[in-house]
């Protein structure tokens, strides 16, 4: 009915309850055909375990404790319940649950009582924590042994000798703490067993059916996700149906709101086509004063001023006319009429006075004023002046 990502999520958790006491948490992300870390943590005791992972959405166990015995057998062609009295012969086969891993000719057998496996899932369910599903001692690594380039592999407390990718020999350790490489993703021997089992996840091999407790976690976790899934998507369709009848009956009154504002507005409006008509009338005065300026005496005059510049005057800017201050939006620009700014360097003195000479006496000008002169290096300086034009010129 729903999916497995709908129903999972796109990360999975795990918990290995290992020797010692020892609790590893993983969490990895699945983005599209990637997987990685997401998560990882290690805790001394089931307590501080799940007070760490409540927040979890839900988690799978991996018991690979003290209590859990395992065994490498050769017949794997023998049915399961065969390979368990082969592999633990007088063992009382309804006290256990096992996990069976093939490979080759080879099956790796991990056993653990039911009663420590349901007191501690109890426990844990007990904290508030979703328990989703079991697996039982190092059967992931094994199953997904493909993945290892390395002539030997460490779990928490395992050793696993490799040729050709396939183990050759296995032999139990100390938990002790190895970095992993797998392609471009390092990881803790610690974690390892936690990340192979989330391998078997997204492939869709771990199981969840082998016995009567899995299933039944199973069912109750799917129940529990159904159900909040159900619940989300019935808050989801009431908000819209409010928000449907909201916009519905709102619809109403701004209508009548419309019509109101509608009135208001004409009545905006009319008075800003009122003021944007004296603003066009303001700027038809300007540029009718500005077309009144003669283009021949514009040229007349820059024309007469350039040309008694001398040769060691460099100019940087003349400005006919210019502008009083920067413009405001909506205001009329205002000129300084009559007026030249002058602005450049020189690298004479003297010449510079004369020249300033020449255009005080001359019969275009009225006068020479606000001259600046005299910043910059020794050889070069910089000036700036205003020249005000004769009016009838």
């Amino acid at each position: 009915m729903f999916s497995k990502k709908l129903v999972y999520g796109n990360r999975f958790s795990s918990l290995e309850i290992a020797e010692d006491n020892r609790f590893y948490f993983l969490q990895v992300l699945k983005k599209k055909h990637e997987v990685n870390i997401f998560s990882q943590r290690s805790f001394d005791g089931v307590e501080d375990a799940v007070q760490k992972i409540k927040q979890v959405q839900h988690i799978h166990l991996i018991f690979n404790n003290e209590k859990v015995l395992s065994k490498m057998i050769n017949d794997a062609q023998l049915a399961d319940k065969l390979l368990f009295s082969k592999a633990f012969p007088n063992t009382k086969l309804s006290d256990f649950y096992f996990d069976i891993v093939r490979f080759n000719n080879s099956a790796f057998i991990s056993i653990v009582r039911k009663q420590d496996v349901q007191s501690v899932i109890t426990h844990i369910q007990n904290e508030g924590v979703i328990v989703s599903g079991f697996s039982i001692g190092n059967g992931s690594v094994f199953s997904n042994i493909t993945i290892f380039s390395e002539g030997s592999v460490h779990t928490s407390n395992l050793h696993i000798e490799l040729e050709e990718n396939q183990p050759i020999n296995i032999a139990a350790i100390k938990p002790v703490s190895k970095e992993i490489l797998l392609g471009e993703l390092k990881l803790e021997s610690d974690y390892l067993l936690g990340f192979t089992t989330a391998l078997q996840f997204y492939k869709g091999e771990l199981k969840s059916k082998s016995n009567e407790l899995l299933i039944k976690l199973h069912q109750n976790f799917l129940q529990k996700r159904v159900f909040d899934i159900g619940i989300r998507f019935g808050l989801g369709i009431l908000f819209v149906g409010l928000l449907v009848n909201f916009l519905f009956f709102s619809s109403y009154s701004a209508e009548s709101e419309k019509n109101k504002t509608e009135l208001a507005l004409n009545s905006a409006h009319k008075k800003q086509l009122i003021s944007l008509n004296n603003l066009v009338e303001k700027k038809k005065l300007l540029v009718t004063s500005m077309e009144s300026i003669s283009d021949s005496r514009v040229t007349w005059l820059l024309n007469t001023l350039l040309s008694s510049v001398p040769s060691t005057v460099y100019l940087e800017k003349v400005a006919y006319q210019p502008k009083i201050k920067t413009q405001a939006e909506n205001k009329p620009i205002i000129f300084t009429e009559n007026q030249v700014v002058v602005k450049g360097t020189s690298v004479n003195d003297t010449k510079f006075t004369e020249w300033l000479q020449y255009l005080e006496e001359a019969d275009w000008t009225a006068e020479v004023r606000d001259v600046d002169y005299g910043t910059g290096s020794s050889k070069e300086n910089s000036f700036e002046f205003v020249v005000v034009i004769k009016d009838g010129v």
